[in-house]
């Protein structure tokens, strides 16, 4: 396995603000958007007077946790006799 595993919900997300509260304002407000399905993807921004941010977003039934679980150790199974054939 050469690729890192993924989970199967994924949000890669840039956010600007100008102070700290803000931006936490801002990160509660996303949150909110994910429970209550308002963010659903594959992308989208939002912006007001003290904030802003864009985001990429996907969501899948898989895979499950314990399929993830597998993967990862399985890629870090890999990884370490990589490092031990250097």
């Amino acid at each position: 396995m050469s690729e890192r595993p993924q989970r199967a919900v994924r949000m890669t997300l840039t956010i600007g603000a100008d102070s700290r509260s803000a931006m936490a304002r801002s990160l509660e407000q996303i949150a909110e958007r994910i429970l209550f399905n308002e963010i659903n993807g594959p992308n989208g921004c939002s912006g007001g007077c003290d904030s802003g941010y864009s985001y990429e977003f996907t969501a899948s039934d898989r895979p499950t946790p314990e399929e993830y679980v597998a993967q990862l150790n399985a890629y870090l199974d890999a990884g370490k006799a990589a490092g031990a054939r250097e």
